[in-house]
């Protein structure tokens, strides 16, 4: 959610321009989206009279700590100021501090004995499909650009040649090698459009 476009490239393009001011990183940006600046729970103070300050009362989308937790991949703050030295950091921003402590005794009040960062389930699986989807996209760019195709994915696992091989070989009682198999991918794949 708090992701900018071109992935990673733009989360550090990003994070070079906002240095100064704490930096960016997607995930601490996808914290503070969820807990302050969605509008779903407002503030009764309203806005603030200081002109170039306006407050609309924001409060964030008012969910669980567990929900929030789900969010926190990098148990570490990031520091407020950094150099042109520094590298992109991975964590929280500092201002969402307490907030943090607040959903790691909510949700897991002994974290610290245990000894390692703090990470629930719910964000090891938001993690993986995380992963799986920008790889998906990944592949379906390669493919939309021309740069892959499925025979050139297929051919380059000879492995995975042999296992289509054999499964089509039982399936229809008729033996085809990995080569057949590969034949036939570039017969229906060899000119396909993506």
């Amino acid at each position: 959610m708090g992701h900018p476009p071109f992935g990673h490239n733009g989360e550090r393009a990003l994070d070079d321009k906002m240095r100064e001011y704490g930096g960016f990183e997607g995930n601490a940006q996808t914290l503070r989206i969820l807990s302050k600046l969605e509008r779903k729970v407002s503030s009764a103070a309203g806005r603030s009279s200081h002109r170039s300050l306006t407050y609309d009362g924001r409060l964030g989308l008012n969910l669980t700590y567990r929900t929030l937790a789900s969010t926190l991949k990098y148990d570490q703050m990031i520091p407020h100021r950094r150099g042109k030295e520094y590298p992109l950091v991975k964590g929280y921003y500092s201002e969402e501090a307490e907030l943090v402590a607040r959903i790691k005794t909510a949700v897991e009040p002994n974290w610290e004995k245990n000894g390692k960062p703090f990470k629930v389930v719910e964000c090891h699986i938001m993690d993986l499909a995380d992963d799986i989807a920008y790889s998906t996209y990944d592949l379906e760019d390669c493919l939309k650009a021309g740069f892959l195709t499925p025979p050139d994915i297929l051919s380059s696992d000879e492995r995975l040649l042999r296992r289509v091989a054999e499964k089509v070989s039982w399936k229809t009682k008729t033996a085809i090698s990995s080569h057949d198999v590969l034949e036939t991918f570039w017969d229906i794949f060899g000119s396909f459009e993506f």
